[in-house]
């Protein structure tokens, strides 16, 4: 199973199911440019409804089955486009969120160190 398939898995069993979802897996600083982290690339398509939801799912450290879960209001990249990363020749977004516990869910990559931390949202139970 790859770990798209293992996070929708996951998803699945501890929430409703909505999309966008997007999956990243645990990059290791040796795998990594800049500390510990998880990267995601998704198009400005995917976060265009203004009243929507983007979930990413962080895989936890080396547990494929297991996954940190962000519920992101799509608004936030509309007002903070200028300051996440942004790959013009892929015309995507690219979030780089650090993995370090006193930076954990920063976005690395943009120049806004924007926090990703208080959208953490909390597993219901199975």
């Amino acid at each position: 199973m790859n770990l798209r398939n293992a996070g929708l898995n996951w998803f699945e069993e501890h929430h409703q199911p909505v999309e966008p979802i997007c999956v990243s897996k645990f990059y290791p600083i040796h795998e990594s440019w800049k500390g510990p982290a998880w990267w995601f690339e998704f198009p400005p398509s995917d976060v265009s409804d203004p009243n929507g939801w983007l979930n990413l799912l962080c895989q936890r450290r080396d547990d494929l089955g297991s996954f940190h879960h962000l519920r992101i209001p799509m608004g936030l990249f509309a007002a903070c486009k200028h300051h996440i990363g942004y790959r013009k020749d892929k015309d995507v977004f690219s979030l780089f969120l650090s993995a370090e516990p006193k930076s954990l869910f920063r976005e690395m990559r943009g120049s806004g160190g924007i926090e990703f931390r208080c959208f953490e949202h909390e597993c219901e139970e199975a």
